[in-house]
């Protein structure tokens, strides 16, 4: 059921989500509602421990194992599609120039950062070596890596936000947060060995 089930793209011992889970998704682990038109923007958790606990409810509803990303795995994926990740959907896009932190900081005083987030997969494919790496493969593409809302990683005991964002310019340090930053999950499926 693509309601409940992130789409994802299979490379070596693990399926990586092709998006950000979508406000859809996100509901149907909390019940709540979903606002017409919104189903399909990614979902905002604001809470790192709600997004292990959707984890573990998906894996309790799929009989698979589903967990967050590791920082590692993170930029692992962001370095692969270094070469073409184009132009996500960060606060460059918004102010159509690559942005200094000074500007980006002026800039953000007068946008809502909620209001700047686009759906799911609308941003330009990222592509990914494939997974016998060899030579760049069309059909391994994820969405939204590098913009639109940050995502919850593990880094050793902790998770953290990692990653651009649309209200984050890329000039600006991933690891300190800018005010107002959408934090979101892409979750991954182990497979079976």
């Amino acid at each position: 059921d693509h309601r409940l089930l992130p789409n994802q793209i299979t490379l070596p011992g693990l399926a990586v989500g092709l998006t950000e889970i979508t406000r859809a998704q996100w509901a149907a682990f909390t019940g709540e509602p979903v606002p017409p038109g919104e189903a399909d923007l990614p979902a905002v958790v604001r809470d790192p421990e709600r997004a292990a606990a959707y984890c573990r409810w998906l894996t309790e509803r799929t009989g698979r194992r589903w967990r967050l990303p590791t920082k590692t795995e993170h930029e692992t994926l962001l370095r692969a599609a270094r070469k073409t990740l184009g132009s996500p959907n960060t606060l460059d896009a918004w102010g159509g120039e690559r942005l200094t932190p000074d500007d980006a900081a002026a800039l953000r005083e007068d946008l809502e950062p909620l209001a700047l987030l686009r759906p799911a997969a609308s941003s330009e494919a990222v592509l990914l070596p494939a997974p016998g790496a060899g030579p760049w493969d069309p059909e391994v593409a994820v969405f939204d890596l590098g913009g639109n809302v940050a995502e919850w990683v593990r880094d050793g005991e902790a998770t953290k936000p990692a990653g651009g964002s649309a209200p984050r310019a890329k000039a600006e340090a991933s690891d300190r947060p800018v005010p107002g930053e959408p934090v979101g999950l892409r979750v991954l499926r182990v497979e079976a060995r």
